[in-house]
């Protein structure tokens, strides 16, 4: 699942996610956030282990990889 749908899902605004992580001692900045959301940025290794964590598996790094290959090929 991409980041922006499990915000989505899980009824967050990107703002609300920031803060849940914050919460939890994951620290980014909101560009930050908004590049992984676009697809401007991967977050790379213990950032996208804390992802998987706080989305409880639902967030991947393929998800991340497939959304960079599709826009790629578009």
């Amino acid at each position: 699942m991409k980041l922006n749908q499990y915000i989505k899902l899980n009824r967050m605004t990107y703002r609300t996610f920031h803060e849940y992580c914050e919460q939890n001692h994951f620290h980014f900045s909101m560009g930050t956030l908004n590049k992984w959301i676009s697809g401007q940025r991967i977050p790379k290794g213990e950032n996208l282990k804390r992802i998987h964590t706080l989305t409880n598996g639902e967030v991947t790094v393929f998800d991340f990889e497939n959304d960079r290959e599709s826009r790629q090929s578009a």
